[in-house]
């Protein structure tokens, strides 16, 4: 089967003044509702007949995949959203239509877009007739266009994928300016030099525990709990020492 990708639209927000005014001429206006009527009756591409049900004669289209669609199922196609298909009318003559997206429904049209989105492959479904209720259209349009469940595997680069919907692209790419804003502001703690520190005063601190040489008693507070009667005679004196003391604020307020 032919890889038939899908052509390139413009975004409105992207159309320059110029191009605006150009479409909205009414000579260029008219002659692209005329061409689209015109390919309308192009029965040899089925575009009679509305894409995702039995209804004919359509009078809208979905871009960017250049099907021709009825009122019903175009209402179906706007509710699953632009980022994957965008619908216009033809025959209202109130829908402006530019080149390139005329130029879309001239290389796809129906038969084109069934080929690549119902591979005969995959086993795709009849579609729904014009009076199948709206959730049997609607799971089929989506199955169709939004999941792609029946595109051959050669042809899946055109997936709308979640890394492909503009909408998420978004979404991540402002997940990752904060990541990084938060990882700019972050300070690590330095580890090395607390450890460099603590040792030296543990070490000093351990060295004045016992003067063994001496006394025989502890020299300074215990780090640690100790067993021995010396130790806990000693913290008891230095306890009365400091509650005594006239200068120690925090000890007379008995904090």
């Amino acid at each position: 089967m032919e890889s038939l990708p899908l052509p390139t639209i413009k975004g409105l927000s992207t159309r320059t003044v110029e191009e605006k005014k150009e479409a909205a001429e009414a000579k260029a206006h008219k002659a692209a509702h005329e061409e689209l009527r015109r390919l309308r009756g192009n029965k040899s591409e089925n575009n009679n007949e509305c894409a995702d049900c039995t209804a004919k004669r359509p009078g809208w289209a979905s871009l960017p995949h250049g099907v021709f669609i009825c009122i019903n199922c175009s209402q179906i196609h706007r509710g699953i959203g632009r980022h994957i298909s965008q619908v216009k009318s033809f025959s209202s003559g109130t829908y402006t239509w530019y080149p390139d997206e005329i130029a879309a429904m001239r290389e796809m049209g129906n038969t084109r877009a069934n080929e690549l989105y119902l591979s005969p492959q995959m086993n795709p479904p009849n579609k729904p007739s014009e009076d199948a209720p709206q959730h049997i259209r609607e799971r089929y349009i989506r199955d169709k266009y939004e999941k792609q469940l029946w595109v051959a595997k050669e042809n899946s680069k055109t997936r709308h994928s979640p890394k492909s919907s503009p909408r998420l692209q978004l979404k991540r790419a402002q997940r990752e300016r904060k990541a990084k804003r938060e990882l700019s502001s972050f300070k690590p703690f330095n580890d090395t030099t607390h450890l460099t520190d603590s040792t030296h005063i543990d070490n000093k601190s351990t060295s004045n525990l016992l003067d063994s040489s001496n006394t025989g008693k502890c020299a300074a507070p215990c780090l640690a709990p100790q067993t021995t009667s010396s130790c806990s005679s000693q913290l008891k004196k230095e306890k009365i020492q400091t509650q005594n003391d006239p200068t120690d604020f925090f000890a007379n307020w008995g904090l």
